[in-house]
Formats: structure tokens, sequence, C-alpha cells
């Protein structure tokens, strides 16, 4: 086996790229075949993923967070490389779910909206307003621990519901969001249990409507959901399927895995089985137990 990393130096504010020297000392010790890739500009771990995964005995690392990874996924999508992670974002989303798996080797489902494949969730409302307006934040003078938090307050105050039309159990229907996320994974925001039952391998969209909810009602549910009891609530609505297609009639944005896309018209699919993933050699592994592992 071939054993590429692929790592984004930009990842947590460098995180990933000072891992290097670790790496590599890690492959010499286990005598591993490798070849480290660090991406140059957005979107260049696609191409590169693309040109390795097509053999069957590579092994690709995405070092770095969840979009880093989304990249990856994107670019090894219909190859035939495996599909591993060295967490060294600030969110690992999909790694912390996959760290509780105790398969080394096994299939996993994708998603996809529209265009764009992904692993974790794609959402839309008030959450994905929050991951679009952590860019606004960062141009202030705040510091880096708080910009989420900042960002959390400014889409709060500017908080409106969205009017989604959408087919769920194949009937068409009109209706209010605060959120809509469809989840193949059971985490997102760095944490967030949104869907706690979820499986990575049943070949089913955990997909959530939370109603039109006032301000006063925000905290309630947002509180909820941090401790994964969100499906509790009247406001909660969950649903089980393998595909989806909604409609907004103003242009919204939707978080893919913590990158941005814009629309008002989405179809979400699910693959069943799509992509082989593995722990990685047990050098990689003893890696992040020690340096990464949250």
């Amino acid at each position: 086996m071939k054993h590429i990393f692929i790592v984004n130096p930009t990842s947590a504010q460098g995180k990933a790229k000072m891992m290097v020297p670790a790496i590599e000392q890690c492959c010499k010790e286990a005598k591993l075949d490798y070849q480290i890739v660090i991406t140059k500009k957005p979107k260049e771990a696609i191409s590169i993923a693309r040109f390795f995964g097509k053999n069957q005995d590579h092994v690709l690392y995405s070092v770095g967070g969840d979009g880093t990874l989304l990249e990856v996924v994107n670019g090894l999508v219909g190859g035939n490389g495996y599909l591993s992670v060295i967490p060294a974002g600030s969110g690992n989303d999909f790694y912390r779910m996959m760290k509780q798996e105790e398969r080394p080797i096994h299939k996993i489902d994708i998603g996809k909206v529209n265009d764009t494949y992904f692993l974790n969730s794609a959402s839309i409302g008030l959450d994905a307003e929050v991951a679009n307006n952590i860019t606004k934040m960062k141009q202030l003078s705040i510091p880096s621990s708080l910009v989420y938090k900042a960002s959390i307050l400014y889409s709060y105050f500017h908080y409106h519901p969205i009017t989604i039309t959408h087919d769920i159990e194949n009937q068409l229907q009109k209706q209010d969001v605060t959120i809509f996320t469809v989840c193949n994974g059971k985490f997102y925001g760095g944490g967030f249990p949104i869907a706690p039952h979820a499986q990575i391998d049943d070949g089913m969209f955990d997909i959530y409507l939370a109603d039109a909810l006032t301000k006063v009602q925000i905290p309630g549910l947002l509180y909820k959901l941090t401790k994964g009891m969100h499906e509790t609530s009247s406001k909660v609505h969950k649903y089980q399927s393998d595909h989806i297609s909604i409609q907004t009639k103003d242009l919204v944005v939707c978080n893919v895995d913590g990158e941005i896309i814009r629309g008002n018209s989405f179809r979400f699919q699910l693959f069943p089985r799509q992509l082989t993933y593995c722990e990685g050699h047990p050098k990689m592994k003893q890696l992040i137990k020690e340096k990464l592992s949250k």
C-alpha cells in the first residue's frame, strides 16, 4: 500500500502543516511507501485526490478539517482508493464519529447536494447562517477564540425563518423553518450531536426540521441541540429518507460540511456504501492518539 497525505496548510491556523514532520517521522519508522502533498489553493485537494484515488492500493489521508475532507471526498468518489483522516482542523466532526467505530475498514455512505458530495450534513437556516457569518466575524477585531460565539450572536439578532417547499414522504409541503438539516453523520458545527442516532452505512439520511421559532424560543432549542436532546422537542420533526428536494423563495445559503453554497433549489441524494474508509496505518493511529485526538 502507498500512503498519500493531502495536507491543507491553512487548517486551524496552520495546525495541519505543523503535523508534517511528525507524519514523515512515523512513515520512515514504519518504512512506509508514502507521499505528502501540501495544497496551495482552495479546491486543489479535489484534483489531488482524483489523481491518487484511481489506484486501489492507495490510502488517501485528509490532513486538515472537515473542509479539507470535503474536497478529498469529492475527488475520491468514483475511484478505488481508501479514505482515511488525520484530524487537524477546528471541527473534525467526521473523525469524531468514526473514532467510535470498531471496524478498521468498511464501506460508508455519502450524501450529495446538487453537485457537491458530503459526509456529515448539509443544512439551511439559522445554523447555516452561523457558519456563513463566521467569515464576517473574522474580518472584525475579534479574538479567534470568540469568532464562533460572535457569529452565533450576530446570526441570532439577524434571524428570520425561511420558507421552504419540500417533498418529504413524497408529498409536497410548504413550511416555515428555523433549521433544516440533512444528516449522514452524527455531528456538525464542531461537535453538536445533530443526529445522535445516525449510522454512516444504513443507506438513509436522518432529516431534521425545526419549526419557525421566535427569538425567545431559539435559545431553548440550541441548548437541547448541544445536549443531543432536540428530538424530544415538539418543534423538531425527524424523518428518514435516501432523497429529498427543497425549494426556497429567496436565495439562501446551504452549509455543506463547513463549506457554503448558495441557491434556491437543492436536491439531496444518498449513495450507500460508496467509499471505503480505513483507520490507516497503526503508526498514524498512534500519532492521532498522542497529538490530535479529542
